[in-house]
């Protein structure tokens, strides 16, 4: 197995979301990290090919001035095009109803619900560096 620096992209239009899994992250003593509120700064974080990415699947603004929504399938799906070797877990308000299943559909390789965030994330996260570390 190869072993490769970890970075990790965090992506949530929600500035207090955004923020909370940033610390989590952080607070696991991952230092290079990035941050995304958009769906235009998200495909350009992509060039910096991170090993993990943690993303709202529900809908995110086009830039940060074309407030257009993206949804969380069309986010997945770029980028699956564009970073095939990233762990990519889908974060969803509510695991009820086609939300889970679409956001793994769309190529998320694991997805937890944001109001057991941040227990959820602490608890997988090992899990899943372990594999963005080998991959």
């Amino acid at each position: 197995m190869t072993s490769k620096k970890l970075r990790v992209l965090v992506i949530d239009a929600d500035p207090t979301e955004l923020y909370r899994a940033c610390e989590i992250v952080a607070g696991l003593g991952i230092e290079d990290m990035l941050c995304a509120s958009t769906f235009e700064d998200a495909v350009t974080c992509l060039d910096d090919e991170p090993s993990l990415i943690i993303t709202d699947v529900t809908s995110i603004p086009k830039s940060k001035h074309d407030p257009t929504p993206i949804s969380g399938d069309r986010l997945i799906h770029e980028i699956r095009s564009r970073s095939r070797g990233s762990i990519v877990i889908g974060q969803i308000v509510d695991m009820s109803g086609d939300n889970m299943v679409s956001a793994l559909l769309s190529g998320a390789d694991d997805v937890v619900e944001k109001r057991e965030t941040p227990s959820r994330l602490l608890d997988k996260m090992p899990m899943w560096l372990l594999v963005a570390r080998s991959s």
